[in-house]
């Protein structure tokens, strides 16, 4: 029995709520969630909601926007639908230069990929130029864009319903209805707001309001145009007006009272035009939008497959350069090893097209260096061999090795004595008697590169300092050309938060008198008898992935090729108001765009400008530093300060605040399994990354304190899994099939087990694997832990200058005012934060400068 608290009354609706006509309709204007707070029908429910009744084709006509499309296509083609999606968006018209007023909505639909290219551009006019009414184009852009696009009348709020219901001459009439390709009529309730509209006295029956309809089909024949029945749909199932009219209430808007623009079956929208003849009404609902349809290709709203950059001779600079660089290390003769790998990569990168991609980042990071700053790598590129060479990285991915810097003799280690080079001990050149230098952090090849190419040029993100942030983005200006690289941006959406926040009061609220006044009609159809709890989730339901606004992601750029534009992919708008950059911003995301266009990640890191800051203070070279310093490991595990005791702070800092590693593990595991290397402390680090992912927990710490494990064999990263299965006999392509099962959670199989058991790998090995859920890799957070390494390095010997670059770096004004004026004072604002409890992001910040300031003047040392 289906009743009101019944959890599965989606599925109930979608059982019997099906078109079972013969000769089907499809709808031409239909809004999304991403269509600005006007509904809440999400594409995907729309789309396989349409294929599920036979429909041929379904339009998204969204507000003044675009947004839906990547993801509708994306529905189609992952759930192999047979249905074609109709491109289009619903605009708002504005009069000419003279006669500066909204005239209504238009509707556009797209019929090939110029029109595409065409809407894009009028999304993009409509976002960026001034005008006023928001996202306002005119009737002018829109006749001179219009090669590819079919223009609808719309309903209501078109300007010929409009001008009908104001009783406008028969010629006005013609005129206004000539300008579109076809012309919409819908069913009579979603006009119903015109019976009360003062400006339109003339209409106060349905009767009127049919009348409207009878004459949009009179002027269509009289011009020989189409004439369409359309839902203006904005959600899914009658009910759900109860969220759109939420949505509505919110923005104090007409309520859809009769709850009509829910998405109509076939018979549904055939009785609602009968009035105009059997005939008539077949050809409006069926023949006519099927037409339509046939005027209309079947395309994609972004290009497929991959489009980067191609800079000139891009294939031999990047040979060229990396060949130099390895023979400037290793010598003319360049070792097995390195040769081998270097030529892997270089013809991974070449055939693949990514040349440019390197030869940009090579660029844009060694203009960051000459003028002395240092950058992070973040994500995968650490492990590219040949970003090391061309300088991209400071992290080498070879095995460890010793390398001679005088006679480029060197030594590699592979049987997993050791795990980096840091480990090695010292030692003098063989040949000429020179101190070995000691390198190489052993990440293979296929972590980056996969098993035959670069899985996404997103794998590339570089970190820069905030000082330089606008030198970034000039020089980024100078490589690609400002109209050729953008923000990437950002649709946010309703948080469920407010979503049950909001709607929890909204119900309480409301006096239940008007609450069935209001939503009586659509509550009536499931039986709604005055519980709030069951309102409330199906509100909650219906209202996730509502559409808020549009943002981006400073420091996360869109390049476009220099053979395309960014109308073949994205329209474009303007965010980032404080940064005043004068860029633009793409409207599609990271999840539409990610995959086909090259992704520049340059986010800003301020630790690089202490690290600046630090060299200048004490001409000690961050560059410069061993990692293998055994006071600064110690203050690394020891999460403290030395000299400094809890009862001499108010809340005592330690280094992680600095660094930015406050793990809930890091510190347990660093505190319990006491590392006594840089190698240890980053497997550490990984361990504690695995663990937080964990849905079985494996207790290393268990596995090593019993003698079963040694921190070396432990896995921390995918790294440990590759190398430790080729140590062990497995061969190379293998081990990385086995590495991206057990990283992605997908364990062993009984084939492989049988195999790792052959080559005496332990139980306690294999059970680990079986666990996991989700495995990062090393090369993701090794450049950030290797400037932790360096800050705590400048920390322990050079404290006084630690502190003055810190908080130079960190404070703002009203930090520095705090400052300045003593230990009392800071003492005193940290009592006031420990006070408050619950810090948002900007007051975190602040208690880190305040406590790192207040160990500054206990250890005695002043700004």
């Amino acid at each position: 029995m289906i009743t009101k608290n019944n959890y599965y009354f989606d599925e109930y609706i979608a059982f019997f709520n099906t078109d079972t006509a013969l000769n089907k309709r499809v709808e031409l204007n239909a809004q999304t969630k991403m269509s600005l707070n006007n509904s809440v029908m999400s594409v995907k429910d729309y789309i396989e909601t349409a294929a599920r009744w036979g429909w041929k084709a379904v339009a998204i006509t969204d507000i003044c926007t675009v947004e839906a499309f990547p993801e509708a296509r994306q529905v189609v083609d992952l759930g192999k639908l047979d249905i074609k999606i109709i491109y289009g968006m619903k605009v708002c018209m504005e009069g000419d230069t003279w006669e500066q007023h909204v005239l209504g909505h238009a509707v556009i639909l797209v019929k090939n990929s110029a029109g595409l290219r065409n809407l894009y551009k009028i999304v993009t006019l409509s976002l960026l130029e001034p005008c006023d009414i928001d996202h306002c184009i005119s009737k002018k852009i829109l006749q001179i864009n219009r090669e590819g696009i079919l223009l609808g009348s719309a309903g209501m709020d078109g300007e010929l319903v409009r001008a009908i219901a104001s009783q406008q001459s028969n010629d006005n009439l013609l005129e206004i209805a000539d300008f579109y390709d076809y012309l919409e009529i819908q069913p009579i309730d979603n006009y119903a707001a015109l019976i009360d509209d003062v400006d339109y006295p003339n209409i106060s029956s349905d009767e009127d309001l049919r009348e409207i309809n009878r004459k949009i089909v009179e002027l269509a024949k009289t011009l020989d145009k189409p004439f369409v029945a359309t839902g203006d749909v904005r959600y899914l199932r009658p009910e759900d007006n109860v969220c759109r009219n939420f949505i509505a209430i919110e923005l104090e808007e007409n309520l859809d009272i009769r709850g009509s623009q829910f998405l109509r079956t076939t018979d549904d929208m055939l009785e609602n035009f009968m009035y105009l003849g059997k005939a008539t009404a077949f050809d409006a609902v069926v023949y006519n939008p099927r037409r339509i349809v046939d005027m209309i290709e079947d395309i994609v709203p972004i290009p497929e497959g991959t489009h980067l950059p191609v800079l000139p001779n891009a294939d031999e600079s990047i040979e060229n350069i990396s060949y130099e660089m390895a023979h400037k290390l290793y010598g003319k003769k360049l070792p097995a090893v390195v040769e081998t790998r270097l030529t892997k990569e270089l013809k991974n990168i070449i055939n693949h097209g990514y040349s440019s991609v390197f030869l940009i980042w090579h660029t844009l990071v060694k203009k960051i260096h000459e003028r002395g700053y240092h950058t992070i790598p973040y994500k995968f590129i650490a492990s590219s061999f040949v970003a090391y060479l061309v300088k991209i990285t400071d992290i080498n991915p070879l095995p460890p090795h010793w390398r001679c810097p005088e006679c480029q003799y060197s030594e590699f280690v592979s049987d997993g004595t050791y795990m980096f080079g840091t480990d090695l001990p010292n030692r003098d050149c063989p040949h000429c008697g020179k101190r070995l230098g000691k390198d190489g952090y052993d990440m293979p090849y296929e972590i980056f590169f996969g098993d035959d190419h670069i899985k996404s040029t997103e794998m590339i993100e570089i970190g820069f300092p905030y000082e330089r942030k606008d030198a970034v983005f000039s020089h980024i200006k100078q490589i690609l050309g400002q109209d050729k690289v953008f923000h990437l941006g950002l649709t946010r959406i309703i948080s469920d938060k407010y979503i049950f926040l909001e709607v929890q009061s909204y119900l309480e609220n409301m006096d239940k008198e008007r609450l069935t006044e209001v939503f009586g009609h659509t509550l009536t159809k499931f039986h709604y008898n005055g519980d709030d709890e069951y309102v409330q989730r199906f509100m909650e339901k219906r209202l996730h992935g509502v559409k808020v606004s549009n943002d981006g992601l400073h420091g996360q750029l869109v390049v476009i090729p220099q053979n395309m534009d960014s109308n073949d992919f994205t329209p474009l708008l303007r965010t980032f108001e404080k940064y005043d950059d004068g860029w633009l911003t793409t409207l599609f995301d990271k999840e539409a765009l990610g995959c086909q266009l090259m992704l520049l990640s340059v986010p800003v890191a301020r630790e690089l400008d202490v690290l600046k800051k630090l060299e200048e203070k004490t001409e000690c070279m961050a560059s410069d530093i061993s990692l293998d310093d055994v006071d600064t490991l110690s203050l690394l595990c020891s999460g403290g300060t030395p000299g400094i005791v809890d009862e001499d702070c108010i809340m005592s800092p330690d280094i992680f605040d600095i660094v930015y590693f406050g793990l809930p593990d890091f510190s347990r595991l660093l505190s319990k399994i006491k590392p006594n290397s840089f190698s240890e402390f980053v497997k550490v680090y990984g361990l504690s990354l695995r663990q937080y992912m964990m849905i079985k927990k494996i207790n290393t710490e268990e596995l090593i304190s019993s003698g079963l494990c040694n921190i070396n064999d432990a896995i921390g990263s995918r790294e440990d899994v590759m190398t430790y299965l080729i140590r062990k006999g497995i061969e190379p392509i293998k081990a990385a099939h086995i590495m991206e099962n057990v990283r992605r959670g997908k364990g062993i199989s009984k084939h492989t087990r049988k195999m790792l058991k052959a080559h005496d790998i332990p139980d306690w090995y294999i059970n680990s694997c079986q666990k996991i859920y989700y495995l990062h890799s090393r090369a993701q957070f090794i450049g950030r832990l290797t400037v932790s390494y360096q800050l705590a390095y400048y920390k322990v010997h050079y404290p006084e200058e630690f502190y003055r670059a810190y908080i130079e770096s960190f404070a703002d004004e009203s930090d520095m005012d705090v400052i300045k004026d003593g230990k009392n004072r800071v003492q005193d604002e940290l009592n006031k934060l420990k006070d408050i409890g619950d810090l948002d992001e900007d007051l975190q910040d602040k208690l880190k400068i305040l406590k790192i300031a207040q160990e500054m003047y206990i250890r005695g040392y002043t700004l």
